[in-house]
């Protein structure tokens, strides 16, 4: 997972749940050791590994919260029950114990931390990882043969076990997938049914509510014509009322008129109605009477009328009240129906896009379900973690050198045994004269030098093993340091190598002793008990060169003389200061050989610095990725390749083809030694040196080739190039699909990046993973700065090779010097006596020995460019071919220390001449 700290910086962390109640139990595989704070106590509470294994340092106290950049970072709850971590102790762990990062496909593309945190804090419902040790590989050589087998055989047996457990866990992951979508199905099928219910229901209500509606609707038209009606009816009351009270007032008027008339008859007549006339205004009167009541009658009627029209007028007011209260019913009745039926028609919407997604997600879940593959165990080795694998790899050189040098120094111990007893016999003549001339057999006066011999290797055995069981193991051990958390180097006393290597040492002063011994024995004891006779001088072959001989001094011809007088002498000391020097030659050679590795490889021969692995589709149509590679801001150049893994005979390599035809851009292909290009064309492939080198295969050879499907092909070695890391087989696109007829899928992509940081090559990193079809991603700086790692390592190895190298040079100057001064004591008393001073006596010798040392010098610079290839090859590994140059600069200071010892040894030998005694010069042999 990817965390944050509280500064914003990110860290792809490897997170591992631990049972916290077991970490003391001596039990605990992988047991970590608390370095700084406490365990924690809680599921928010996490121990990360030791800081210096990473270019962050981090303390006790600092919090980290998942980021939300995680992939399902919604669905995080399904794997962790807390999002954030609180640091409370760092500890050391076997798992992380190296500066080299593991590789991952998120973040920046490598592991930046490593968490620990109690197994509360996953909510998780199966173990992803099960760590398990094997009976008796504790006591097997975690590098030895042994060991191996015992894991080989042990992943087999687990891979038949996976094989069936993962059958297991398929079915027992299916089953319950299956379950849990039949539950979902169901309960999809119930929840589709209520909210069609609920929907029905409320259809119902609408059209309840609309019939309701139209029936009002129908009512208030009614109620509409009626008030109409009523209306018309009232007005035509009103009408009839008017016409009748028309009527009334003309017949009251008439009335009043005949009134009038009949009272002005009355008066006129005086007020008596005569009897002839009685008849007459008693039928008038009554007409006048009917006319008043059929007036008073109307009055009446009209008021009835009036009052029954007013009745009728409050009754339409009512009823247009009513009707205008029902209108605004029936339009707020519409509005909720129209609300209901948009609410209505939303709802079925939602619903259909809710049940729709359900649908969807079932279908979804059916189909992953259906996709799900037999899960397979991975097994890992120790191999498989990469700082072991680094340290073994590491281990495997020091393994391949140790195998080389105890040999060289075996040499150089007989060597320096051969002058050492050589002296010693020589200056104890006389006393085996003495023995043998007593009666002593040559047997026993030889098992005495053997004996000291014998007691001398013991002893000096028994100090070597001490010193080197302990001593060089540390020294070589703690270099690791800088690379590598390492417990307390454990050196214990190992008797079978002690046993072995006293005895070669024994051996090897034995036969140099017998070797010594050997021509004194062969002498009579009259010739032993004599001074041995000075060397006869001779013509040597210098003299023969007259226009030479004659141009030099009187010291100088005699130096040559002498140089070439004492032969022995002479080739010892040359062995020993060319054995010395190629020591040196070979020291810092190695050390070049491995420093060529990182300029050659990654500075000439890469020509690229950002490696993205991709599907095939992402490679040509992935839009986004293709902006981030055509923007230059980001990356310089760019092209497609097809990179496969794949077998010439039993060595793997990478195959590299690109349908860009960009081989020869990315990759610089050239012979080592003359540096011409290598032309890659045709139907042919380009091999790399070290893999033809291991197979025996020449330009213009026939090989095999098997490609990452398992299909196998003939190639021509069109071409061998120059290469120092792993092993790769180029081709062109066209040869590729003609040999196996079939286009290889483009799976790489190399850039020229622009970052020159490591912020910036992080940023791009994480820009990359991010992109849909991109799996992983890391630039070469990586591998670079490991190999910069190891060879700080190297410079070491090379400081002990120096330290050596200058203990056998004094050892072995010490001696020949010593020797030449012993056998020369008279020469040397005697020029003191014709007037030397003791610098004028000392330069006598030394400058022999100068010169021997510089004719040395001369053959160790030649003997350690052989020795230095012979290393080489011996400490290269099948991955790795180191550089087969040395450097001039290195020849020149390893000549220049062969001088300083041999100066050294000098100015240490100087006390030794002074003392010499002119009286020396005048003792007979006796």
């Amino acid at each position: 997972l990817i965390l944050t700290l509280g500064t914003g910086d990110s860290f792809a962390t490897r997170i591992f749940g631990v049972d916290m109640t077991a970490v003391s139990d001596d039990a605990f595989i992988n047991k970590f050791e608390l370095v700084e704070g406490r365990l924690p106590h809680n599921h928010a509470e996490c121990l990360i590994e030791v800081p210096s294994s990473y270019r962050f340092q981090h303390e006790i106290g600092e919090s980290f919260t998942v980021s939300g950049e995680n992939d399902g970072f919604e669905n995080i709850a399904d794997t962790l029950n807390t999002t954030g971590f609180t640091v409370v102790g760092i500890v050391k762990s076997p798992l992380f114990m190296s500066i080299e990062s593991e590789p991952t496909t998120i973040g920046s593309g490598s592991i930046a931390l490593a968490m620990y945190v109690p197994e509360s804090a996953f909510s998780l419902g199966v173990y992803t990882d099960i760590f398990m040790t094997l009976h008796g590989a504790a006591a097997l050589n975690t590098f030895g043969d042994a060991y191996e087998k015992l894991l080989s055989e042990t992943k087999d047996e687990l891979s038949v076990l996976g094989t069936e457990r993962s059958q297991i866990r398929y079915n027992d992951v299916i089953g319950e997938a299956a379950e849990k979508l039949d539950e979902a199905q169901a309960e999809y099928d119930k929840a589709k049914a209520d909210a069609q219910s609920e929907l029905d229901d409320a259809r119902k209500k609408l059209d309840d509510a609309k019939a309701e509606y139209d029936d009002g609707v129908k009512k208030l038209s009614d109620a509409q014509a009626e008030i109409a009606d009523g209306k018309k009816a009232l007005a035509d009351a009103e009408n009839e009322i008017s016409q009748r009270r028309s009527q009334l007032a003309a017949a009251e008027s008439e009335y009043e008129s005949g009134r009038a008339a009949y009272d002005a008859a009355i008066a006129q007549l005086g007020g008596v109605i005569p009897p002839s006339m009685e008849q007459t205004f008693a039928a008038q009167k009554a007409r006048l009477d009917a006319a008043y009541t059929e007036i008073t009658s109307g009055k009446a009627a009209i008021s009835d009328a009036e009052k029954e029209i007013a009745v009728k007028n409050a009754e339409l007011a009512d009823a247009e009240k009513t009707l205008a209260e029902n209108r605004m019913k029936l339009e707020d009745a519409d509005a909720e129906i129209a609300a209901g039926e948009s609410e209505y028609a939303d709802g079925v919407a939602e619903m259909n896009v809710k049940l729709s997604e359900a649908q969807e997600k079932i279908n979804d879940a059916r189909a992953d379900a259906a996709k799900i593959e037999i899960p397979e165990w991975i097994i890992f080795t120790r191999a498989d973690n990469v700082a072991y694998t680094s340290y073994k790899s590491n281990v495997e050189k020091v393994d391949a050198i140790a195998k080389v040098f105890p040999v060289f120094f075996f040499l150089v111990a007989a060597l320096v045994a051969l002058t050492t007893m050589t002296r010693m016999v020589e200056e104890e003549r006389l006393q085996i004269g003495t023995l043998r001339a007593l009666g002593y057999s040559k047997g026993a006066v030889m098992f005495y030098y053997i004996a000291y011999s014998l007691l001398a290797s013991a002893a000096g055995g028994a100090a070597g093993v001490s010193l080197g069981f302990k001593l060089l193991p540390t020294v070589i051990a703690n270099a690791y340091t800088m690379m590598y958390t390492l417990p307390k180097t454990l050196t214990p006393f190992r008797p079978l190598y002690a046993v072995v290597i006293i005895v070669v040492a024994a051996a090897t002063t034995t036969i140099a002793t017998w070797w010594s011994c050997r021509t004194a024995m062969s002498e009579r004891p009259a010739a032993l008990m004599q001074s041995r006779a000075p060397k006869a001088g001779k013509r040597i072959l210098l003299e023969r060169m007259g226009f030479i001989w004659k141009r030099l001094g009187f010291i100088q011809k005699v130096t040559a003389r002498n140089l070439f007088r004492y032969k022995k002498r002479f080739f010892m000391t040359v062995i020993g200061i060319a054995g010395c020097c190629a020591l040196l030659v070979t020291g810092f050679g190695l050390r070049d050989s491995i420093s060529d590795i990182v300029e050659l490889q990654f500075g000439q021969i890469y020509n690229y610095n950002l490696n993205i692995t991709v599907d095939d589709k992402t490679a040509s149509e992935n839009g986004e990725l293709n902006a981030f590679l055509s923007d230059k801001n980001n990356i310089g150049r760019w092209a497609r390749f097809s990179s496969q893994s794949g077998y010439v005979s039993d060595k793997a390599v990478t195959i590299y083809t690109s349908p860009d035809d960009a081989v020869n851009e990315f990759f610089t292909l050239r012979d080592r030694v003359t540096k011409q290009p290598v032309v890659l064309g045709g139907s042919g492939a380009v091999l790399t040196e070290k893999l033809c080198e291991t197979l025996g295969i020449s330009v213009g050879d026939t090989f095999t080739l098997e490609n990452a499907d398992g299909k196998t092909a003939e190639f021509e070695c069109i071409g061998v190039t120059e290469n120092y890391v792993a092993a790769f087989c180029y081709m062109t696109w066209d040869a590729y699909n003609a040999a196996f007829e079939s286009e290889p899928e483009v799976t790489t992509v190399l850039c020229e990046s622009t970052a020159a940081t490591d912020e910036e090559r992080d940023a791009q990193t994480s820009a990359l993973l991010a992109l849909d079809g991109v799996t992983y991603a890391y630039f070469s700086d990586t591998i670079r700065s490991s190999f910069v790692n190891m060879l700080k390592n190297i410079n070491y190895i090379v400081m002990v090779l120096i330290i050596s190298a200058g203990a056998l040079a004094v050892i072995v100057l010490y001696n020949l010097i010593n020797i030449n001064i012993c056998e020369r004591r008279k020469e040397i008393a005697t020029i003191k006596v014709l007037g030397f001073y003791d610098g004028e006596t000392a330069a006598y010798i030394y400058r022999e020995t100068l010169l021997l040392c510089v004719i040395g010098t001369i053959f160790g610079l030649l003997f350690g460019i052989v020795l230095h290839q012979f290393v080489i090859r011996t400490a290269e590994v099948d991955a790795v071919m180191f550089g087969r140059a040395i450097k001039p600069l290195s020849y020149v200071i390893s000549a220049l220390m062969t001088m300083v010892f041999a100066c050294i040894v000098n100015l240490m030998m100087f006390g030794k001449i002074k003392r010499i005694d002119m009286v020396e010069s005048m003792k007979a042999p006796e």
